[in-house]
């Protein structure tokens, strides 16, 4: 450089301009020294200067150092720098280095460059890895940077380990199901997860064989052991009601493969629906012969198993006799077991129902009691009253069309109206009313009221205070003893 002319004391200054190379993988010092030189310069001892430039590259490097991935999955690694190149991209190359893992078997191999470009901080590289079915563990391969231009390299090297997914199993879906004791079974599919290195044999065994049983066993082999076999599980009926019944089934493989011959398999849960149940039903015989006192009237109880299990300890109770002595006492389904009784009318069956209540028990072949109830009526003469009370003010109206209930003025005359219907089938007589206001107002009146008929008895008195009153209707029956039996001692009444 040159510079014509410096007056006096002045300064003369020079500009230097240095471009720094892009591609520097790491800081540098650049020394520049300028030297001056004069025709007239008496001192030469400071005609020289040096300046100093501190380079300094952005750091680039792996993220980690270690990374795992799925067999079959890509791995992704991350490169970071501490802070971005303005000036120009950052580029390093990688390798991939075999440890335990193959290339080709077990990922993919490749090289190359990764650039990170300007004004960025970071990049990613992706290695696919290669799925396989071989049992071979966990392997890795390492990944290298080398060559960095335009930055400084600081984690170089990354680890990368591929996770095996080739672990002897078996799959099993579903793994709870229903059978039923009416021949319902329940399948499973099983599958192996990886080829075996010898034949698996998988056999299931129940927990309750009354309940359920299991087909197979299954084989699996180096050549089918991608392909789904199925267990079948079959309810097993029996004659018990014992509800519905929970089980396991336990599955078990054998192999001259060890890590298959080493497994513990998952047990299958099931419920095996019952289809039994303990049921009786009660028949009641009675044998009416007719409505004579004295007559032997013949009572036939018949209990019939309607069930689907064998019921045992069979009794019954019934409030016209006592207890009831079943023979036999164990009925399989369908048997039946009877007890016939008799009874002698006397004269208070011959008027109304003879009622009784009876209840047979027994115990099922699943523990469970089990109880049948009925309660026949036995009526030997159908007789019945239907008995009206009404009140009305003399002289007006209809007596008999009056209310049950009136209001009227103090010493007015008063018509209480009194009808009774024959609701059975045989004629009543005599007749007796009374009213718990008045007294009686008829006492043994002989009048045959046939069946269906009405007999209306008026009286009017005066109105003196007010009054509830009762009435009592009694009607003898008009029963006629067959020929050869006797009379009745005392007159049958209907009240």
């Amino acid at each position: 450089w040159r510079i014509d002319q410096i007056l006096g004391t002045l300064t003369g200054t020079l500009n230097l301009t240095v471009r720094v190379r892009n591609d520097l993988n790491q800081d540098q010092s650049i020394v520049n020294r300028a030297t001056i030189s004069a025709d007239n310069d008496g001192t030469a001892n400071n005609n020289s200067a040096d300046s100093t430039i501190n380079v300094v590259v952005p750091r680039l490097g792996l993220a980690q150092s270690s990374y795992e991935v799925e067999e079959g999955d890509s791995v992704t690694l991350l490169l970071t720098a501490d802070r971005a190149n303005p000036h120009a991209d950052m580029v390093v190359n990688y390798s991939i280095n075999a440890a335990s893992a193959s290339a080709g078997t077990d990922y993919v191999a490749s090289s190359g460059e990764v650039r990170v470009t300007s004004t960025m901080t970071h990049t990613e590289l992706t290695i696919p890895t290669v799925d396989d079915t071989d049992r071979e563990g966990n392997e890795s391969f390492q990944v290298t940077l080398s060559t960095p231009r335009g930055a400084q390299l600081t984690t170089k090297t990354a680890t990368v380990t591929i996770l095996d997914n080739d672990q002897p199993g078996v799959t099993v879906t579903p793994l709870v199901g229903e059978t039923t004791e009416a021949g319902g079974s329940a399948t499973f599919d099983l599958v192996l997860k990886t080829a075996p290195s010898a034949d698996v044999l998988i056999s299931a065994t129940s927990s309750d064989s009354s309940e359920g049983t299991a087909s197979g066993p299954l084989t699996f082999t180096p050549a089918n052991w991608q392909t789904a076999q199925q267990l079948t599980i079959s309810g097993v009926d029996d004659p018990i009601d014992d509800g519905d019944v929970s089980y396991t089934v336990n599955l078990v493989a054998t192999s001259d493969d060890q890590d298959y011959a080493a497994l513990t398999l998952p047990a299958l849960t099931l419920i095996n629906e019952d289809d039994d149940f303990a049921a009786l039903s009660l028949e009641i015989a009675i044998d009416e012969p007719g409505p004579r006192v004295g007559e032997v009237v013949t009572y036939t109880y018949r209990v019939t198993n309607s069930g689907t299990v064998t019921v045992s300890e069979l009794n019954g109770s019934d409030t016209l006799f006592g207890a009831l002595a079943f023979t036999p006492t164990v009925l399989t389904p369908g048997a039946a077991s009877s007890v016939i009784l008799t009874r002698t009318t006397v004269v208070s069956d011959l008027v109304g129902a003879v009622e009784q209540s009876t209840t047979v028990t027994g115990l099922s072949a699943g523990g469970n009691v089990v109880r049948v109830k009925a309660s026949p009526l036995v009526n030997l003469l159908n007789v019945g009253l239907e008995l009206t009370a009404t009140v009305a003010i003399a002289g007006i109206g209809e007596p008999c069309a009056g209310a049950q209930s009136l209001q009227v003025p103090a010493q007015s005359q008063v018509v209480r109206c009194y009808a009774v219907k024959n609701t059975g089938a045989i004629s009543l007589t005599p007749h007796t009313v009374t009213d718990s206001h008045i007294g009686t107002l008829m006492d043994q009146i002989a009048y045959d009221l046939a069946p269906g008929t009405t007999f209306v008895f008026t009286s009017t008195e005066p109105a003196i205070s007010s009054a509830t009153s009762t009435i009592a209707w009694r009607a003898g029956v008009d029963y006629t003893p067959p020929v050869g039996e006797p009379a009745l001692e005392e007159p049958l009444t209907l009240q």
